[in-house]
């Protein structure tokens, strides 16, 4: 009988244990759903004797750099390179404007826009003179 006792006793013992750390773990939340992005596409066609190379300023940040013109108006979805800025944001509204420059220099803005970002699509800047 004793060892019944002692054995029901450890029982207990390791199920009180069990239920104490149980209730300590952590649960698992779930992974939080991805912010929802847009894209801003820009591109220009001005002669690149006009410039070396036009700053697109979002949010008053430079997000990307055009180096060359590009002849016709980029598709949704073209990959980044010299003449296209193809730059991921949030939805929403964002503040965007380009400095040109040529040997270093600033030779001239874009005023500052208000531009809206929607979820999944794409919206074009053709950066013109």
């Amino acid at each position: 009988m004793r060892n019944s006792f002692q054995l029901l006793n450890k029982f207990c013992l390791v199920l009180a244990f069990a239920f104490i750390f149980a209730g300590c773990s952590k649960d698992k939340d779930p992974a939080p759903a991805p912010a929802p992005k847009g894209t801003l596409l820009t591109y220009t066609n001005i002669n690149d004797r006009s410039f070396d190379r036009i700053d697109i300023i979002v949010d008053g940040k430079v997000a990307g750099t055009l180096t060359k013109p590009f002849a016709v108006k980029p598709t949704c979805g073209a990959a980044a390179s010299a003449s296209v800025t193809s730059i991921e944001l949030s939805v929403g509204t964002h503040k965007v404007y380009a400095i040109q420059y040529k040997n270093g220099e600033n030779v001239g803005e874009w005023n500052e826009e208000t531009e809206t970002i929607n979820d999944g699509k794409c919206t074009p800047i053709n950066w013109t003179e």
